[in-house]
């Protein structure tokens, strides 16, 4: 939609003339302002800019609405991307730390840890192996 030479009204700047348009950005020229304004086309018209011509107006309101809708889309299919990469994360860590505690388990009790400790006992004590009560001390 060919827009150059359409009136806006803004609330501080009051009433001007688009001069140039771009896919995403309009200049205006308002009466009584030496500079040239630049707006971001068209979401400057939900909040910033009013066309003169009631027409465009709804025209333009109509185009802002779906593009507010397609970026709240977008905004909600993010943030779902992100809840379940975080989800995922949380799941492979408890994963790694099942993993992580089933390769450290401890010893079990009586294993050959406590008949090491007896033989420096009998050895400590001066206990002669190969008797047959133990009784034999040096």
């Amino acid at each position: 939609m060919n827009l150059i030479h359409e009136q806006v009204m803004h609330r501080q700047f009051g009433i001007g003339s688009i001069i140039e348009q771009e896919e995403k950005v309009i200049s205006i020229k308002f009466s009584g302002e030496n500079d040239i304004k630049m707006f971001e086309y068209p979401l400057a018209f939900d909040k910033y800019l009013t066309f003169c011509n009631a027409d465009l107006q709804g025209k333009i309101l109509d185009e802002v609405r779906l593009i507010k809708e397609q970026i709240e889309t977008e905004r909600r299919h993010k943030e779902e991307e992100y809840q379940k990469l975080q989800e995922e994360k949380r799941l492979n860590n408890l994963a790694l730390k099942k993993t992580a505690s089933k390769k450290h388990t401890p010893a079990k009790k009586g294993t050959k840890k406590a008949s090491s400790k007896s033989n420096q006992n009998q050895e400590m004590y001066g206990v002669l192996e190969g008797s047959a009560d133990n009784s034999l001390y040096l």
